[in-house]
């Protein structure tokens, strides 16, 4: 190995090219589905209850994100493919 090369091959990672981007902890899906369905609730039917849920979506979200940051990717194309799977 020349001198090049291992120079190379020591140079770091930045985290945003190995990790998953999440927003606020929770994978950008989770967040603008909860978001879409608490205002959705609010405006419509004027049911400001529906935060408490989102909260225990969100952290639930976070919770599941620490574990495996691409869960919400998996389970959406689960979820488009179910009948593919489900033979």
């Amino acid at each position: 190995m020349t001198q090049e090369e291992n120079h190379v091959s020591e140079l770091p990672l930045c985290q945003a090219v190995t990790q998953v981007i999440t927003l606020m902890g929770a994978p950008k899906v989770v967040i603008i589905g909860n978001a879409m369905i608490a205002l959705l609730f609010i405006v419509d039917f004027g049911f400001f209850w529906i935060l408490f849920v989102n909260l225990i979506i969100h952290f639930a979200a976070i919770r599941l994100a620490k574990d495996d940051a691409q869960f919400a990717d998996c389970l959406k194309i689960y979820l488009y493919k179910k009948k593919f799977y489900c033979t």
